[in-house]
């Protein structure tokens, strides 16, 4: 396989995929292991992350890549990400994958039998993932973007109670979908991977009850300079079929559904 840098390739409005977030990304240069990019904010990511290329190389089917994060460093005035490649997926054809990643990333060679169906779509599990995930981890978390980039997102600004470590603070709620949340908050700082209890505002029967949420925290934007609160994404990780889970899910239906009606601010899946 060439693991010559493809400097200047065109790989249209990549963004980085985070729970109820999107970031673009500015890609210095690709090649067929990794690529660097550069950010505006900061960002504390998880080991693995998600990519997606929109409508790469004038295709009619979005992209994304499973990434490992290599490293994370402020260079000048915004920060440079080093991502290695663990797996592409796509919902188009096998072929329309191929050509992504030899006229994008410059891996050539492929033939249909490399690559693996998964959840309505296909992969390409690349050769120095061995190293990270498991195969079977990497395709289970091929699924689970599938499935989460089906969710909708809807804007939203509520006021919520977040609950770290036996402690309780005031935050906001942004975005919200089906899968978790994006919050503020001046007061409390988690962790990335920290559980955090969510007690999020909803009508029931024309009264506010109280929803509470189990969530772990998969991204943060910290505070500093002139933004004085933190960013937090958080995938909610109640069991499906919980009763809490059952009834945001329901909210989160009824207001996409509002938000439909009015034409505000929704944020379609690819």
């Amino acid at each position: 396989m060439n693991t010559k840098a493809r400097k200047g390739v065109a790989l249209n409005r990549p963004h980085l995929v985070l729970q109820t977030l999107d970031v673009i990304l500015s890609v210095e240069h690709a090649h067929t292991t990794g690529l660097v990019a550069t950010l505006e904010k900061p960002l504390q990511l998880e080991p693995t992350v998600q990519i997606e290329f929109r409508n790469p190389l004038l295709a009619t089917k979005s992209f994304l890549m499973n990434c490992s994060v290599q490293s994370l460093e402020p260079r000048g005035n915004g920060y440079e990400l080093r991502l290695g490649y663990l797996m592409a997926y796509t919902t188009g054809s096998v072929r329309a994958l191929i050509e992504f990643l030899a006229n994008g990333l410059g891996v050539g060679g492929l033939e249909p039998d490399d690559f693996i169906e998964i959840h309505r779509g296909w992969g390409y599990w690349f050769p120095s993932s061995r190293d990270v995930l498991p195969r079977e981890e990497m395709i289970s978390q091929g699924s689970e973007l599938f499935a989460r980039r089906r969710d909708p997102r809807a804007t939203v600004r509520v006021p919520i109670k977040l609950h770290v470590a036996g402690q309780t603070g005031e935050g906001q709620a942004f975005n919200i979908s089906r899968s978790g949340l994006f919050v503020t908050s001046e007061i409390c700082q988690p962790g990335l991977g920290d559980v955090v209890g969510v007690t999020y505002p909803i009508v029931v029967g024309h009264q506010e009850q109280p929803l509470v949420l189990a969530s772990k925290v998969c991204w943060i934007i910290p505070a500093g300079g002139d933004r004085t609160y933190t960013a937090l994404g958080v995938v909610i990780t109640d069991p499906d079929n919980s009763k809490a889970v059952q009834a945001w899910k329901r909210y989160v239906d009824h207001e996409l559904q509002f938000a439909s009606m009015l034409r505000l601010s929704v944020v379609p899946s690819a």
